[in-house]
């Protein structure tokens, strides 16, 4: 039997091109509608990817700002007076209409803060034999210091006790910022009153950092406001601690007074003069002098932070 001779492979089929078949000017508006799609998906493509990651885009451009850092304040566990090397836990009570105290008399808690007592922090410790013991022991000069449940915290200088309750005189002097602590008459004893005058306040700001802002570990302290002899200009002293690991600057941009009800003020000048570079672990006394304001409140920002200003 003859062998089978195998089949023959198709012939190739001549595919004429495309473009071949097209004149001069056919071609070229192909050409240009193929450029106008590729155009097209190329712009298309970088809108969606710009709308995803439009965050890390302008995070990336976007100019720090500064802010106090939350992240390494302690969280305060409650609210205490410091009287001497003594801390006291205390809460809070009011007045009643009449003017007396609201202090249980069935297990009451060591030491209650006045609420009403406007400007004045105002405390009353209740009668026991330690606290007696406390307050004769003052001589004059010791520091009380009152920690808030936020960890802001103010610091006053006392004065020699003296016999009886706060008067109406001593309650009502705002001459000043004014703790008085008090321990209650009963029976033939008539009590007595520690006095002392605010010399520091310490701010613990709790901002959240958001994407883009640059940190600041600080604290800030308002240690003094005083009015020039003419009356034109106050003079506040303020000490910054930078508790965290890179240095950081205080410029006359990041200070200003809100007097309330007008515009802004800008400061004048400061000692040191600004701007000032505070390293970590280094603590800066600064004063800082404005124009005195009109009203007779105002309020001073210091970077993202702000403090009441009064009696100036």
């Amino acid at each position: 039997m003859k062998p089978q001779t195998p089949p023959k492979p198709a012939a190739a089929l001549r595919i004429n091109s495309l473009l071949s078949s097209l004149g001069t000017q056919q071609r070229k508006v192909l050409l240009a509608g193929l450029i106008a799609f590729f155009l097209l998906l190329g712009l298309t493509t970088l809108l969606l990817a710009y709308y995803v990651f439009e965050p890390e885009i302008t995070g990336f451009f976007q100019e720090p700002t500064s802010i106090f850092n939350p992240t390494q304040t302690p969280a305060c566990v409650g609210s205490t007076l410091q009287i001497g090397d003594t801390t006291i836990h205390y809460e809070t009570t009011w007045l009643s209409s009449d003017g007396s105290t609201n202090i249980p008399v069935i297990n009451p808690a060591p030491a209650y803060r006045i609420g009403s007592s406007e400007d004045n922090y105002l405390f009353a410790l209740t009668r026991t034999q330690t606290n007696l013991n406390l307050f004769n022991s003052l001589k004059g000069g010791e520091e009380a210091i009152i920690t808030f449940d936020n960890c802001n915290s103010a610091t006053f200088v006392l004065s020699v006790p003296q016999s009886g309750t706060p008067s109406n005189e001593m309650l009502l002097d705002h001459s000043t910022t004014w703790i008085i602590i008090y321990i209650p008459a009963s029976g033939s004893s008539a009590g007595s009153t520690v006095r002392g005058e605010l010399v520091e306040e310490i701010f613990k700001p709790f901002e959240t950092a958001e994407p883009g802002e640059y940190v600041i570990d600080a604290e800030v302290s308002l240690l003094e406001t005083t009015t020039s002899a003419d009356e034109k200009t106050i003079q506040v002293t303020i000490s910054v601690l930078n508790y965290g690991s890179v240095p950081f600057t205080i410029s006359v941009d990041d200070v200003l007074i809100n007097p309330e009800g007008i515009a802004p003020l800008s400061i004048i000048s400061s000692e040191p003069s600004l701007p000032q570079e505070i390293k970590p672990g280094e603590s800066k006394n600064i004063i800082l002098e404005f124009p005195r304001p009109v009203p007779p409140t105002a309020v001073l920002k210091i970077f993202n932070i702000e403090y009441d200003l009064e009696n100036y």
